[in-house]
């Protein structure tokens, strides 16, 4: 036998001992995922291997080869895994550094994949992010759909839950859910897609329909069939009394849909107004009715998550559910007159006027609001200038060591926390006008002001869309993934 032989054998025995988890690899066999279109190979060091369609037999990997099919984040680092194993429907993955295993619940749908993640072995992993994967289907690429696509194939991703959100794009095209501590890790469900570009519409109408996603015949892979998104619409202060000028401007003009903006006593309860509608709901309603007798469309702003300063969850005693994006400690007692309020931290550099682009100068201490134009950013802290009993709430004592809230403002408008039953009453006030008038469309304006970044605007905006009736075309203002 040759010396060179027993001497890298020998060596390999040596480097296999002292790496047993690289070994572990080597032997590892690779996890084939399959169905109905593509076979999706992950190997068994948990890294993408390919990508394949069934029916052009191409590997639709992108470059850079080899990314992992998971990562997690634990205190602030990123770590890829060391080995990947499939057993009864579970995708194994283990990480060293740092001792954590990770499952992955796996689903083969006819035409695509189903991942959930089950609960990592170590509670403190902050991030994790699934699929990783690259692909060289890139003549078209939407992150709003996300879908990749050439003519001949195309790969989307879509998250099934608010417990993920995806991203999609870059050179070569990324595919990859991303969920965190904050909106929770174990639950995160996602579907991948693979099939022949020309049938992308149908199976995504798969996966909406058999994953229980917000489903509407006139969006999403249903659009482009509906009649109803081929039409135009006119904004109009619309009234009992002046709704037919409305109809005779909408006929004349070819103009499909009549859209309501205005209509409302205030953002939030969105009660009708009784200039406009003095008969309240049933005026509000028979003038929709009337819009439909002319063969007319009838539409619905809102503002979304928006909740105006004379809404009853505002007004005379705030909500304690409206969102604040920061707290501070009430450094001394307060009385019912004081101009300044003490606090133990520095305030951040807020805005010191009530506009319209502006962030909100508003504080609410227990019951009450107060508005401040001035900060004190050196000692003592405080909030300088302040109107006590702001937007007709009572001005009144406050114990020192208060919470002093600075409340979530956009659009002079104050927000839901995201993660309150305010969401739920919003969307059941604003779903009952938009059900019991039977209008056709709603337009989410404003959607990106909720607080809470991409959640809270998924968040508010299915909690509405979730309680509407009938075919109902959707306009909004915002284009995130989830939209």
């Amino acid at each position: 036998m040759p010396l060179w032989f027993i001497l890298f054998g020998a060596l390999g025995f040596v480097f296999a001992c002292l790496c047993p988890g690289a070994e572990q690899a080597a032997l590892a066999q690779n996890v084939v995922l399959e169905n109905d279109y593509v076979k999706y190979v992950i190997g068994g060091d948990g890294k993408n291997i390919s990508f394949l369609a069934k029916h052009t037999g191409m590997d639709y990997t992108g470059a850079p080869p080899g990314r992992p099919f998971v990562t997690i984040k634990k205190a602030g680092r990123e770590y890829q895994p060391t080995s990947c194993s499939f057993d009864e429907g579970r995708i194994i993955l283990r990480f060293q550094p740092p001792g954590v295993a990770v499952v992955i619940k796996y689903l083969a749908r006819k035409h695509y994949f189903v991942f959930e993640v089950e609960a990592p072995s170590d509670p403190a992993v902050e991030e994790l992010r699934l699929v990783n994967l690259t692909v060289t289907s890139s003549k078209y690429v939407s992150g709003i759909s996300g879908v990749a696509a050439d003519d001949d194939f195309a790969v989307s991703l879509r998250v099934l839950n608010l417990k993920a959100n995806a991203r999609i794009g870059g050179k070569p095209v990324l595919l990859e859910c991303v969920c965190s501590q904050q909106h929770g890790i174990t639950g995160a469900k996602v579907a991948l897609v693979g099939c022949p570009a020309a049938e992308i519409r149908a199976v995504l109408k798969e996966v909406i329909h058999n994953e229980g996603l917000p489903e509407s015949p006139l969006g999403g892979p249903w659009a482009l069939d509906a009649p109803e998104n081929r039409g135009s619409y006119v904004f109009a202060r619309v009234s009992e009394a002046n709704v037919d000028q409305w109809i005779a401007l909408a006929k004349k003009g070819g103009i499909a849909q009549v859209h309501f903006i205005g209509w409302e006593r205030t953002l939030g309860h969105y009660e009708p107004r009784p200039d406009l509608f003095p008969r309240g709901l049933a005026g509000l309603k028979a003038t929709v009715e009337k819009i439909h007798a002319a063969r007319l469309r009838a539409g619905m702003h809102t503002l979304t998550g928006c909740i105006a300063p004379s809404d009853p969850w505002v007004t005379p005693v705030p909500d304690k559910r409206l969102a604040k994006d920061a707290t501070f400690t009430l450094a001394a007692p307060l009385d019912e007159a004081a101009q300044t309020v003490p606090t133990v931290e520095m305030p951040h550099e807020f805005d010191t006027v009530w506009a319209y682009a502006g962030r909100g100068n508003v504080i609410r201490i227990d019951d009450e609001l107060i508005q401040f134009s001035g900060l004190a950013r050196n000692p003592p802290f405080g909030f300088l200038g302040c109107k006590r009993g702001a937007f007709g709430t009572k001005p009144a004592r406050h114990e020192k060591g208060a919470a002093v809230d600075h409340l979530f403002v956009r659009y002079q408008s104050f927000q839901p926390d995201e993660n309150s039953t305010l969401v739920d009453e919003l969307a059941d006030a604003i779903a009952h006008v938009f059900n019991t008038c039977g209008f056709d469309m709603i337009y989410m304006d404003g959607a990106e002001g909720m607080s809470g970044g991409w959640y809270g605007v998924a968040r508010m905006r299915e909690a509405i869309f979730r309680r509407l009736k009938g075919r109902v075309l959707v306009e909004a203002s915002e284009w995130g993934y989830h939209s």
